[in-house]
């Protein structure tokens, strides 16, 4: 079964980014928002040209230009294009559900982890090239579940085409979480991904934790 997905990603995001940073890291800028003539991207400040600095010392337009996000076609400047369109800031139910942020493999499985439920059958995430993935399930999955694992994907914005496979041994020998060997890989594992070997009532916490996070993340970064 395929399950494709186009145009869920907003390529504006880098730019966002790149001003969400501005604004979080140098908090005494007045900014009037973030705008887009549909070649580049532009944050606009009117007191650009008063020398404002950042907080280190460095001229903001210096220092915005080291701070973006690399590649991002942004600039700032102190007054809009005239043909400039406004571009909406991203919502806190964005910005928690990790909305146009870029996710490597190891994101991608936990997220999709996290919003399936607990009973949902073993899956692996395997990406095979650009805009095409495979996702190993341990055994066929009803009606119900296919739902429950494309609503997963959209969650995820996830663009390009997903091959849902039925493979017990794939999902019985899953690529581990943790790295093998070293320190310092300090990521939450979702409880699914612990070790089988755990005791029934530990394992139940970990569920029930990582529940409590799904339901409560919104309030809790909502202050």
């Amino acid at each position: 079964m395929n399950i494709r997905f186009n145009n869920l990603i907003d390529f504006d995001y880098y730019a966002r980014w790149s001003y969400e940073n501005l604004i979080f890291h140098q908090p005494q800028i007045k900014t009037e928002g973030l705008y887009n003539d549909g070649n580049r991207f532009y944050v606009v400040c009117s007191e650009l040209n008063c020398k404002l600095l950042a907080l280190d010392g460095t001229p903001i337009d210096e220092w915005f230009r080291k701070n973006m996000s690399i590649g991002s076609n942004i600039e700032i400047v102190h007054e809009k294009p005239i043909d400039a369109k406004k571009i909406m800031e991203r919502s806190i139910n964005e910005i928690v559900n990790l909305k146009g942020n870029p996710r490597n493999r190891r994101d991608v499985i936990t997220d999709l982890i996290l919003y399936l439920p607990n009973t949902f059958p073993v899956i692996v995430f395997k990406e095979t090239k650009i805009g095409e993935a495979i996702i190993y399930v341990e055994r066929d999955l009803n009606e119900e579940e296919i739902s429950l694992l494309t609503q997963a994907i959209q969650k995820c914005e996830l663009p390009g085409e997903f091959k849902i496979i039925s493979d017990p041994l794939k999902t019985n020998n899953p690529v581990p979480f943790r790295y093998e060997n070293g320190q310092g890989d300090i990521d939450l594992i979702p409880s699914k991904l612990i070790a089988k070997d755990i005791s029934p009532t530990l394992k139940k916490l970990l569920e029930e934790d990582d529940e409590f996070w799904m339901k409560n993340r919104l309030d809790i970064f909502s202050g």
